[in-house]
């Protein structure tokens, strides 16, 4: 399939699946020095925010995919359905647009990306059949395929740059036709014909471009002696197949390939880099360093010229030229340089949108006595564990700390973190789940109650209450900062900070700790963490044996969800878990007069088949040990359910 390239009579018949076959995502990161271990698909050290054991590289339905999950990452690839492909690397990489083009289509060929482009390039599957530019004036500039013969040409003649300008010039239109098509510069465009512009070669594009005399004068004069019995004489016959134009022998005249490819391949087996590109020097533009690869050429480059000086001096020869291409060369270094550590200060102070809001409301949030007692009766936490755990009420009076944020914080921020919702209308809102509104329940388990003032069903049969005032439950990282906010049953919009499903892992509040844990406990539910947390967990004080590691998911169907596994998978690796049990809830189904009843026989056992489902895989994927646990059924209170945290609460009450 002959896909268009959107570069201006480029047509190219290569895929992407090609290229991604011969350069494929780890070795493309490996060649820009980005480390990706050979022999690790995930849990190592990030490349972009050198977090250690936080990124994965691994294949997905035949094609590679990286992905950091570090909610501070600069690379943008810690959120659900958020990764990185061959091309959306190389543009995070040299700032190209991966956007721009649409994917190819039996009827619509589609244009491919500049970041796409370039790694086709990088690839070296990008090939191209370009049409020569015409010479000819006006309307009829492309309409012939090949270059009229001018008179006064001589067939054989060898050509210089004033002698291809005259030849123009004195051509057989009569015309001052220039050998460029629309858009070309005039005067480069007749030296510089359709030569790619893929890379830079050092000294030439380090400062100013110069135009094809200019460059074949620095050429010829600075490298005679590594030239010679090397360079061509500049003549279409001769360069029949270089150039590209298999009739261009029949018009020496034609400079595009005739004057530039013999200059192009004596500068290409002198200087270490891609290929050479000629432009105008009516307008120098500075042309810098895109990438370490670049660089690493650039340095051999100097290293090559301080040779050459050196060698020049030793038989008393000018150096000038050659220390105005080094000169010119060490102050592209140094601007590349400047700019790589520009761009590193920016990474590190880049802020994940939605978290400073965040935030900020979560310092202005405390936690009631009320809300205390009701922990320690209902999940067994006491109020040293809600302290640490940095557990927060919800009244409805959480709405006057919010309005006070809206004149601090702009719309988009506010929206991205979820706490803020837009409305139907369009109009921006506060969420009222942070003002006291939480779900109780499905609305067919409580059929018996009539709906009380404040209360209203969704479309999914979910009971929802204005004062149902739900804990608001915090998620720390391992340096102890906030990752995310979200109400107990509940939270902001899926693509927001809020409303994204995590891993929860109990952790302290704005406190760094180095996690191991041999063993690890992972259960659902962040209350049945924070219980486990208090007593079994790093939270029990005065501990004296190794706490259990604790990683609780948002329900037990999540072990189907792949950034949360993803997300367990390299914290288990990080902590250097070496067994791993699964206990879930133990639940009464099979009875009709209790809530737990399930009339489906096949939903009675969901308990069963995800957490061996979720042994078997982190067994397969980390050589660990998977065992499964049940709560005994003596623990079963009055609908009988048995979980974690309703035990601890019993056992406080007796």
């Amino acid at each position: 399939m002959c896909l268009c390239s959107g570069n201006g009579g480029a047509f190219v018949s290569v895929t992407l699946d090609s290229a991604r076959r011969n350069l494929p995502l780890p070795e493309l990161m490996r060649q820009h020095e980005d480390f990706i271990p050979p022999d690790k698909k995930s849990g190592f050290e990030c490349p972009v925010c050198h977090h250690k054991k936080i990124a994965s590289c691994r294949q997905h339905n035949g094609r590679w995919w990286f992905k950091c999950w570090n909610s501070d990452c600069a690379s943008g690839t810690q959120g659900a359905k958020k990764a990185w492909d061959e091309v959306g690397y190389l543009s995070f990489k040299t700032g190209l647009s991966a956007t721009n083009g649409c994917a190819p289509s039996r009827d619509h060929p589609g244009r491919y990306s500049d970041a796409a482009i370039a790694f086709m390039k990088e690839a070296n599957v990008w090939t191209e059949e370009r049409t020569p530019p015409s010479i000819m004036p006006g309307q009829k500039a492309r309409r012939v395929k090949h270059a009229p013969p001018m008179a006064g040409a001589e067939s054989d003649g060898t050509k210089t740059t004033e002698g291809t300008d005259t030849a123009l010039k004195d051509g057989a239109s009569g015309a001052a036709a220039t050998a460029t098509g629309p858009g070309e510069e005039p005067n480069a465009g007749s030296h510089a014909g359709e030569t790619p512009v893929d890379g830079v070669a050092p000294p030439i594009a380090a400062g100013s471009t110069p135009a094809g005399a200019a460059t074949s004068e620095k050429v010829e004069s600075g490298n005679a002696e590594k030239l010679k019995g090397e360079a061509v004489p500049c003549n279409a016959k001769r360069e029949e197949k270089l150039c590209g134009q298999p009739a261009a022998w029949r018009h020496p005249e034609y400079p595009a390939g005739a004057f530039c490819e013999d200059c192009k391949k004596a500068a290409e087996s002198f200087f270490p880099n891609n290929w050479i590109p000629l432009a105008s020097a009516e307008e120098p533009a500075v042309t810098r360093i895109a990438n370490d690869d670049e660089l690493a050429g650039t340095v051999r480059a100097v290293k090559q010229l301080n040779t050459r000086i050196g060698t020049a001096k030793a038989f008393n020869r000018d150096t000038t030229k050659y220390e105005v291409a080094l000169k010119s060369t060490e102050e592209a270094i140094a601007r590349y340089e400047q700019e790589r550590e520009r761009k590193k200060k920016q990474l590190t102070v880049k802020e994940v949108p939605g978290r400073r809001v965040t935030r900020e409301f979560f310092a202005a949030l405390v936690l009631t006595t009320e809300d205390e007692a009701r922990l320690l009766a209902k999940r067994g936490i006491d109020s040293a564990g809600c302290a640490a755990l940095g557990f927060k009420s919800n009244p409805k009076a959480n709405r006057k700390i919010l309005e006070a944020l809206e004149a601090e914080f702009p719309v988009e921020e506010r929206l991205a973190s979820g706490i803020w919702i837009r409305g139907r209308a369009g109009s921006v809102q506060i969420n009222k789940q942070y003002c006291g509104m939480g779900m109780i329940g499905k609305a067919e388990k409580l059929k018996a109650e009539t709906l009380k003032p404040g209360q209203w069903v969704d479309r999914q049969g979910n009971l929802w209450d204005e004062n149902r005032c739900p804990i608001l439950i915090p998620y720390f990282d391992a340096k102890g900062r906030l990752l995310s906010l979200r109400p107990h049953k509940g939270g902001g919009r899926s693509s927001t900070l809020c409303g994204q499903p995590r891993l929860y892992i109990p952790r302290r509040l704005g406190e760094e700790r180095e996690e191991i844990h041999e063993d690890v406990l992972v259960s659902e539910g962040e209350f049945k963490g924070a219980a486990l947390w208090c007593t079994v967990g790093a939270g029990f004080p005065d501990r004296q044996a190794t706490p259990i590691g604790l990683a609780m998911l948002p329900g037990i169907w999540f072990v189907k969800n792949f950034e949360i596994m993803e997300e367990l998978q390299w914290w288990l690796k990080a902590v250097k878990c070496k067994r791993l049990m699964i206990v879930f809830d133990n639940e009464e189904k099979g009875d009709p007069s209790l809530p737990t009843f399930k009339p489906l026989v096949e939903k009675r056992h969901d308990v069963r088949k995800c957490s061996r489902y979720l042994a078997e895989l982190m067994s397969r994927r980390l050589h660990t040990m998977g065992q499964l646990g049940n709560l005994p059924k003596a623990w079963r209170d009055a609908n009988g359910k048995a979980d974690w945290d309703g035990a601890l609460a019993a056992l406080v009450k007796s």
